[in-house]
């Protein structure tokens, strides 16, 4: 699944397809320019479709942008960043 679009709000960064339907989302904390990786969800209707690992891109997209240091607290998010060879 590649044609979604993301929102960001609350620290919470949703993803939606086509039809605006969520399915999936990325929680995270934000704490003096650490952002801990609480939560990757993908929606039960849309598992086996990459959506964890697209919302992992764009979270780490985010993350460049915003200078921050990254901590996985989900066990997707850091055996996504191992996979990526994102220094912790």
């Amino acid at each position: 699944m590649t044609d979604l679009h993301y929102q960001l709000r609350d620290n919470i960064l949703r993803a939606y397809n086509a039809d605006n339907i969520e399915v999936g989302h990325i929680e995270f904390a934000l704490d003096d320019g650490v952002c801990t990786i609480l939560h990757t969800i993908t929606e039960e209707a849309f598992r086996g479709q990459s959506v964890a690992h697209h919302l992992m891109q764009e979270m780490m997209l985010l993350v460049e942008k915003r200078g921050w240091k990254v901590s996985p607290e989900c066990s997707y998010a850091a055996t996504y960043l191992k996979r990526i060879n994102y220094p912790l």
